[in-house]
């Protein structure tokens, strides 16, 4: 489970770096990365979250960026609760 979870960190970072540069090409691909490690992680709220977000990535020329960035948003706030226990132990 740790390296899953440090894998689906270090891929969520390059996510984000990639919607910061605008290379959303890129961060369609990390959103698909995303998504795969929460599923394999059994973590299916995160999972939806990447997959939500990789299909507005696609769409990403007909929508303003405040969709895909809500999205980022979300996704990463549903991170958040996963990493949350991690931060007591």
């Amino acid at each position: 489970m740790a390296i899953r979870l440090e894998l689906l960190l270090i891929e969520s970072v390059n996510l984000v770096r990639a919607v910061g540069e605008g290379d959303l090409s890129e961060a369609q691909f990390r959103a698909s990365q995303v998504g795969d490690l929460a599923w394999a992680d059994g973590n299916s709220a995160v999972g939806n979250a990447a997959t939500n977000l990789e299909a507005a990535l696609r769409d990403a020329d007909t929508l303003p960026s405040e969709a895909y960035e809500d999205l980022l948003a979300y996704l990463l706030a549903e991170l958040d609760v996963v990493l949350k226990p991690l931060r007591h132990q």
